[in-house]
């Protein structure tokens, strides 16, 4: 037996392996398909109870909004989060405002001569990001 032959018989059971794969598609696409019917059934059941649960106004609106963007993608995207992001720098001067009104004011003793409220919670922040990534 040649090496020809070697390479012959793994083809002929690679081949025969990928036939039997092929030949049993349509099992797994049946039954795929009978739990996709299913699945389908219980998540309307969800959207229509939580649909329920929302002011009928709010969702009219929210639909219409949609309908707009899909027969026109240049309106307004309903999908996009207006809302605007807080960054932890703006936060950071917030409280060091905060804090030096306090100062000014004597409303507040810092619990340390010299670390602030501000400090004590970044640091905090700092470690709870820090066991996050452990």
């Amino acid at each position: 037996m040649g090496s020809g032959s070697r390479w012959d018989t793994l083809d002929d059971h690679f081949g025969d392996y990928n036939w039997h794969k092929v030949i049993s598609f349509y099992t797994t696409l049946l039954r795929r398909a009978q739990e996709a019917v299913q699945m389908r059934a219980e998540h309307v059941t969800a959207f229509v109870k939580f649909l329920s649960s929302l002011p009928p106004a709010t969702t009219r609106s929210f639909s219409e909004l949609v309908w707009a963007w899909e027969a026109n993608p240049t309106e307004t995207n309903p999908y996009r989060a207006t809302v605007e992001t807080v960054l932890q720098a703006k936060i950071r001067l917030e409280l060091a405002e905060e804090e030096a009104t306090m100062i000014a004011c004597k409303n507040g003793l810092p619990a340390h001569d010299s670390v602030s409220p501000s400090v004590f919670i970044a640091q905090g922040l700092e470690l709870k990001e820090q066991q996050a990534h452990l």
